[in-house]
């Protein structure tokens, strides 16, 4: 059923406590974790404790699988010379295979999508427009200045109301308004970039500000 007028102020009031939440955790973590020596020491340690339990687990399940498939006895491993019969060394490689082969064809049906995702046209690494390479190379997520329409005159659009309207999904990007459309009301837009083209297309974006 769709939702009535009187849910959309619950609604709205939801969405906005999980973004004051999710600021509030990142400003824990950041004065807790990245700020702090201890907490940068007690971090290492935990991810150090969890990943030799995982490879304590990974190894205890790969002896039980060639236990399972091979019948390699638990105290010994695959490649310390173990007669295995010739049966399993024909029948677990290509059922293994079969196995792989089904799953890829599964997963090909449920959601087709190419090996290699295509990428725009881009430039050349030495032309004079041509963009940063490696660490200064930088990313943004566009928003459209006709998406800016959702907002109420007067309102502030910055990255964490973008996310409250549903326009991103989250802040970890910065944020490129592009002129495609135009807006009729006066809001002040606080975000990382605005095109020239988003300026010169649309008559109320000069009355913006950063």
């Amino acid at each position: 059923m769709p939702s009535s007028a009187s849910d959309l102020p619950a609604a709205r009031a939801r969405r906005a406590f999980r973004l004051k939440a999710r600021t509030r955790l990142r400003l824990l973590v950041r004065t807790s974790i990245r700020d702090s020596e201890i907490g940068q020491v007690l971090l290492a340690a935990l991810i150090g404790g969890v990943v030799a339990l995982g490879v304590a687990l990974v190894r205890q399940a790969v002896r039980e699988i060639h236990h399972l498939l091979f019948g390699v006895p638990f105290e010994m491993h695959l490649s310390g010379g173990v007669a295995i019969e010739s049966w399993r060394l024909v029948a677990v490689p290509a059922v293994g295979g079969l196995a792989y082969g089904l799953v890829a064809y599964a997963l090909r049906r449920w959601r087709p999508r190419d090996i290699v995702d295509a990428i725009g046209k881009q430039r050349g690494p030495t032309s004079k427009d041509a963009m940063p390479i490696g660490p200064f190379r930088t990313e943004t997520v566009p928003v459209n200045v006709r998406d800016l329409d959702r907002f109420d005159a007067g309102e502030e659009v910055t990255p964490e109301t973008l996310v409250g309207k549903g326009i991103l999904k989250n802040t970890k990007i910065d944020v490129k308004v592009l002129g495609m459309g135009d807006i009729t009301k006066k809001l002040t837009v606080r975000v990382h970039a605005i095109s020239a083209s988003a300026r010169k297309n649309s008559p109320a974006l000069p009355s913006l500000s950063l």
